[in-house]
């Protein structure tokens, strides 16, 4: 695929995950793909999650936590990668609270597939949210 297309692959992956629309997701998905998601145990999807069955355990772990109200995003492609500046808007379910964060995704493709996510956020803003 052209950057071009991976961008459009995570611009998509962003918004079916928004829709709640899990197995469009997880089709957009190697069998060997890696999430890795920095954060203390108060965040419920952070981890390191593997394979579909792990990425639809964080889908499931994140939607059950939290609501994504908005989001604003910058797209860059990177040759088999797309870093995106992520934005998010979400109500924490536990607090009833919205919070905003600054995220980083780092988007890594092989075959059209989605092999590896990695995610670097304010942590401490994360775990705010949770109190």
């Amino acid at each position: 695929m052209s950057e071009q297309q991976n961008v459009e692959a995570v611009r998509r992956i962003y918004q079916l995950t928004n829709d709640g629309d899990l197995p469009s997701v997880l089709n957009m998905l190697s069998d060997d793909v890696e999430l890795f998601i920095f954060g203390s145990s108060k965040v419920p999807w952070a981890g390191h999650w593997r394979g579909r069955q792990g990425a639809e355990q964080f889908l499931m772990a994140m939607g059950k936590a939290a609501e994504v109200k908005d989001t604003e995003d910058v797209l860059v492609g990177a040759g088999d990668s797309v870093i995106a500046i992520h934005r998010p808007t979400v109500r924490i379910r536990a607090t009833g609270r919205d919070a905003d964060f600054n995220v980083v995704h780092v988007w890594s493709f092989r075959d059209g597939l989605i092999v590896r996510m990695r995610e670097y956020a304010d942590t401490a803003a994360w775990e705010a949210a949770f109190d």
